[in-house]
């Protein structure tokens, strides 16, 4: 997967504009590619959390599938885009994070995605840190045999090139 996003700060830190573009593919779902590009208003509330947002906005997804069939199209739509972010520190070296997303088709209601990745952070070193993450993915439209829902977890240990 490939992320770029934009962001620029609007009114008195409280509002970003955000412009971004995703392509990514995922053999399981039978996605060959899938790339979006759109745009999001978003606004920070201080709500107790050290970071928390709320964002809406639109974007235009194109996705092929790995084999095109009559049940397996490619799809070009508009979707909405709505989302919550948070991330809550407990100490210096510990945190979580959790981003879940909610993406209906703007032509079609039923048609959507709900993503989700709630993440608990281990701050080892500077450069280095150990994370278990937990990702819930629902897609009303899957491909022809493929499940609506999938539920990943992982240990990552990453580390930040400087």
């Amino acid at each position: 997967m490939v992320h770029l996003r934009y962001v620029h700060t609007l009114v008195d830190g409280l509002y970003d504009y955000e412009l971004f573009y995703q392509t990514e593919f995922n053999a399981f779902q039978n996605i060959r590619i899938r790339n979006l590009a759109g745009s999001n208003l978003r606004r920070k509330v201080d709500i107790g959390f050290d970071k928390f947002y709320l964002g809406t906005g639109i974007f235009y997804e194109y996705q092929k599938p790995d084999t095109r069939t009559e049940n397996n199209p490619i799809y070009q739509r508009m979707k909405l885009n709505t989302y919550l972010s948070f991330l809550k520190k407990f100490n210096a070296h510990v945190n979580v994070t959790y981003l879940g997303y909610y993406q209906p088709n703007i032509e079609e209601f039923s048609d959507y995605r709900v993503s989700q990745t709630l993440q608990l952070n281990n701050i080892l070193t500077e450069n280095l840190t150990l994370s278990i993450e937990l990702m819930h993915h629902y897609n009303s439209t899957p491909y022809e045999n493929i499940e609506k829902n999938d539920l990943r977890s992982t240990v990552n240990l990453r580390y930040k090139l400087r």
